[in-house]
């Protein structure tokens, strides 16, 4: 019998997508984990210009200009939603903001627990 210490025992196995109800209905919220490597770079780049965006909202003075952004983020919420979940976006539009936030926030943590994104204090600290 050897007695083989390994660094690492990984596998191509992916946990099933975790399960969340609106009004009743089950829905599935996948990780990162399950995504092609085209569909993971999208999903990333959704919530960066989702980041990005939420930046330039906080500093814009202008009220017109500002509810034009608010639009643009309600968009891009709705897109991360049905793209990271398998919600029809007409249920995602109708969740409340908190809701909707929820979700998205169980994604990026998915993404920093998995060292694809940075911590967002560390990123302020950084900065």
């Amino acid at each position: 019998m050897s007695d083989k210490r390994y660094l690492m025992d990984l596998t191509t196995a992916v946990a099933p997508a975790e399960m969340f109800t609106v009004d009743g209905t089950e829905y599935r919220i996948l990780s990162i984990d399950h995504f092609s490597p085209s569909d993971e770079a999208g999903i990333m780049s959704l919530f960066a210009r989702y980041a990005y965006i939420t930046g330039v909202f906080e500093k814009e003075s202008d009220r017109q200009k500002a509810e034009k952004i608010a639009v643009e983020m309600r968009d891009l919420r709705i897109e991360m939603l049905t793209r990271i979940t398998d919600m029809p976006a007409d249920v995602a539009g109708k969740l409340p903001l908190s809701s909707q936030h929820l979700l998205i926030k169980h994604m990026e943590d998915d993404m920093e627990e998995k060292g694809l994104t940075e911590k967002k204090e560390d990123a302020e600290d950084a900065s």
